[in-house]
């Protein structure tokens, strides 16, 4: 019903968003995954120069690696909203235990959440848990974090919702997706 629902009134995609896309051309281009962290960096530093309103880097940076301190830097600048990753089964007996970024890219300006997804049986995303609780501490989504970071309104929305617990994922209509670009591209200008 759903699914239905969703297709008869969904909304074309904002062109807002741009998704920068680690994908075969780009690991074809730059190299095997993962990449060295100061080409992440030069990336933030592009988002950055361009003029981004709000950048979600979905790259997980749990372990020291090379080019950190690049990293570093270019992340203070930029202020994106960065994962954690969520160990299950967790530590010590916890259900699960939420493991951050190194927190040499901590920051007043850079956020952290959760991006845990679970799909229903079918194996299709229909919801997302906007807050969940790991650790003791409540971890808002990652794309809860970005939308508060671009408009004030939509974070008071999610606000209003994370009492609600489980969201249903608003889908754009599938002929108007959102605009994506490969990550070689925007690293090399385009």
């Amino acid at each position: 019903v759903y699914d239905a629902l969703v297709a008869r009134t969904a909304v074309p995609a904002s062109d807002d968003i741009v998704i920068v896309a680690i994908d075969d051309e780009s690991i074809l281009r730059l190299g095997r995954f993962p990449w060295d962290r100061t080409v992440h960096a030069r990336m933030l530093d592009k988002l950055t120069d361009a003029g981004a309103r709000a950048i979600l880097y979905d790259v997980l940076f749990l372990e020291p690696g090379q080019g950190d301190a690049a990293l570093g830097k270019s992340v203070k600048m930029a202020g994106p909203v960065l994962p954690l990753a969520l160990e299950i089964p967790g530590s010590n007996g916890a259900e699960a235990t939420a493991i951050g970024p190194l927190p040499s890219f901590h920051a007043p300006n850079v956020s952290i959440g959760h991006a845990e997804i679970r799909p229903d049986k079918d194996g299709i995303i229909r919801s997302v848990h906007l807050v969940v609780l790991r650790d003791g501490r409540q971890w808002t989504h990652v794309a809860a974090i970005t939308a508060c970071k671009v408009r004030e309104a939509a974070c008071r929305k999610s606000k209003e919702r994370i009492s609600e617990g489980e969201f249903l994922i608003p889908f754009t209509a599938s002929r108007h997706s959102f605009r994506s670009v490969p990550f070689s591209s925007v690293l090399e200008g385009g």
